[in-house]
């Protein structure tokens, strides 16, 4: 990352900062001077939006296998030739350097062991869909038979519940004790505020 990228990074990220602290200062004042206005003001915005209508077309299984299957010379070879390109491309003309030492981009190492990371990760994914590839186009019958094995349909209803359902047990207990908790806020957002303007 360059010096300019990084001084606006740093810059944005102590704005929101104080954007933060300047808020948690106004919720506090108003938890110890009229803590019944956050009590409506909470009422109104813990409205329940259910996820299941917006998630719904997940939980419909869409069935392409006839598609490729039917098509399965053409798809296969354009996807062989694509990864076999690929594969030649990580190789040949654009693999990472050796060693962290040699390298000529300003990265440091943590970002060069993500990138090695990133690197192997699709050089063995695209090596292992090859024989995928070979595959489709020569047995397509062997892939029909295993299809049925992974193409099981996982409901992300189960998954999603927890974000269906209404929590508003930490909401209750600030309520419960406004003047507390409010003085934390208007404390600790004085406090976030000098630590960042000195």
């Amino acid at each position: 990352m360059n010096e300019i990228a990084a001084e606006v990074l740093l810059q944005a990220s102590f704005v929101i900062l104080m954007i933060g602290m300047v808020l948690a200062i106004g919720v506090g004042a108003i938890l110890l001077i009229k803590p019944d206005l956050i009590a409506r003001w909470n009422r109104k915005l813990n409205k329940w939006y259910s996820t299941r209508r917006a998630f719904r077309f997940m939980e419909v299984v869409h069935d392409t296998d006839p598609w490729f299957f039917k098509n399965h010379r053409i798809y296969g070879w354009f996807m062989l030739v694509v990864s076999l390109v690929l594969i030649y491309f990580m190789i040949f003309i654009s693999a990472p350097p050796e060693s962290f030492d040699t390298l000529s981009t300003p990265l440091n190492h943590d970002q060069y062991l993500v990138l090695q990371f990133v690197y192997y990760f699709l050089l063995v994914a695209i090596c292992i869909s090859v024989p995928v590839w070979l595959l489709l186009i020569f047995a397509p019958h062997l892939l029909e038979r295993i299809m049925p094995a992974m193409n099981q349909w996982i409901s992300t209803r189960a998954l999603l519940r927890p974000v269906d359902e209404v929590n508003s047990k930490y909401d209750e207990f600030v309520l419960r004790f406004p003047r507390i908790f409010g003085a934390l806020f208007v404390l600790g957002g004085i406090g976030g505020l000098l630590l960042i303007i000195y």
